[in-house]
């Protein structure tokens, strides 16, 4: 089976360079019974990464108009949208497949670490919806269409979750699928009022949207009165 991967990366310094490649070399390394064909969506002109394509966007950076764009160059039945930091365990990508394909799902993420049960359903985010690696049966864009992609970073995953909630499509994490998330690497070496920008800039613009989404209460009982 081939599965596409596609990656967002800024290799603005050797360091955020180094920290892509180690993510598709443990990808490739991580699962003997899957082909990944990997595309990387590079920021930084003239980068060129081993064992993948490297494509080259350009313009203000919005994660899912970047995901949009790695969907619509790959074609295999399965493509997972992953950041530039993971650490991806043996077998995870065969685990979660066919997770998958047991329970009739077309979106699941992997877990930060193995534990019981095998699938918990939900949106939750940072539990259901781990944002940084999100494992896609391509049959699901012919029902939702394009990732929205009216926030850039912060709550990218919270507007995916709510176009499967309005399609009644189901998601799960699948709890022995393991990836390790190594953080927002790219994200904290930009500059203050940008970091602000991507993240909680967005705060205010998301609760306004979304007020009955779980995170959107979360942030909104968090807010101080009169702020």
């Amino acid at each position: 089976m081939i599965v596409d991967c596609i990656i967002l990366s800024h290799a603005k310094t050797a360091q955020l360079f180094d920290l892509t490649q180690a993510t598709i070399d443990s990808c490739h390394a991580s699962d003997k019974a899957i082909q990944f064909n990997i595309l990387v969506l590079e920021q930084e002109p003239n980068v060129i990464y081993r064992d993948c394509i490297t494509g080259f966007v350009k313009g203000e950076f919005n994660y899912n108009r970047y995901m949009n764009l790695g969907i619509s160059m790959t074609g295999n039945k399965y493509v997972c949208l992953c950041n530039n930091d993971l650490i991806f365990s043996k077998d995870w990508a065969t685990n979660i497949i066919t997770a998958m394909e047991a329970n009739g799902l077309l979106s699941a993420c992997p877990a930060q670490k193995q534990k019981h049960p095998v699938i918990e359903y939900g949106y939750s985010n940072s539990h259901h919806m781990n944002g940084w690696c999100i494992m896609c049966d391509r049959k699901l864009f012919d029902i939702i269409g394009e990732i929205d992609s009216e926030f850039p970073f912060w709550f990218a995953d919270n507007i995916y979750a709510e176009q499967l909630k309005s399609h009644n499509i189901k998601h799960a994490v699948v709890n022995n699928s393991v990836v390790k998330h190594l953080g927002s690497s790219t994200l904290n070496t930009i500059e203050k009022s940008l970091h602000t920008e991507y993240t909680t800039g967005l705060i205010r613009k998301f609760i306004e949207k979304h007020p009955d989404n779980e995170s959107a209460k979360y942030f909104k009982a968090s807010l101080r009165p009169h702020q």
